[in-house]
């Protein structure tokens, strides 16, 4: 209906890039790109005993599945309103460092949003999220974000504009250490 067989063969040599291409597949047919996320390493806020385990992207479907489908039961969302909250999706890149002397982990995630109501949808539904997840124990932390501890984990939440950043990690100054790399989320 949309260009007959030679978009079907395009569609086999051109595959989606991301995820949100495949669950929209107007978004296939528009080439919409990713947005590029280019955080500096945390390592760069990190002393040399941590190292980088991963570093890559969730992509709408994960970020989905975060919500939906993540650590804590209790703060699972209903499918429906953790998929129209991934929806509008740019581009996002996770770090995850691990410093094995002393066992512990942290966590970065940086979201790019589509549009500004897109991020403010998705930041309210993250933060329900979280205050669940970390049995709403809310906490001061650096910056203007909203954070919270719970079983020797703190998380902060930030977001603005058409960013949301998540960290996790082991003590407030480590996260203070890390929330110093983006200056862009007051």
């Amino acid at each position: 209906e949309h260009g007959g067989w030679e978009i079907v063969n395009r569609a086999y040599s051109l595959l989606p890039l991301t995820t949100e291409q495949i669950i929209h597949p107007e978004k296939y047919i528009e080439f919409e790109p990713e947005v590029p996320v280019n955080d500096p390493p945390l390592g760069d806020a990190l002393s040399d005993s941590w190292r980088l385990v991963e570093r890559d992207t969730l992509g709408e479907w994960d970020t989905y599945i975060l919500l939906a489908w993540g650590a804590s039961e209790a703060a699972r969302m209903d499918s429906e309103a953790a998929l129209a909250a991934a929806a509008g999706w740019g581009g996002d890149t996770y770090q995850v460092y691990h410093n094995e002397d002393l066992e512990q982990t942290v966590l970065a995630v940086h979201w790019i949003w589509d549009t500004a109501d897109d991020q403010t949808e998705f930041y309210d539904q993250l933060r329900a999220h979280l205050a669940t997840r970390f049995m709403n124990v809310e906490i001061s932390g650096p910056g203007n974000g909203v954070c919270w501890m719970h079983a020797g984990t703190y998380s902060c939440l930030y977001g603005s504009g058409q960013d949301t950043l998540w960290l996790l990690a082991p003590d407030l100054t480590v996260l203070s250490n890390i929330k110093g790399l983006f200056p862009q989320l007051p």
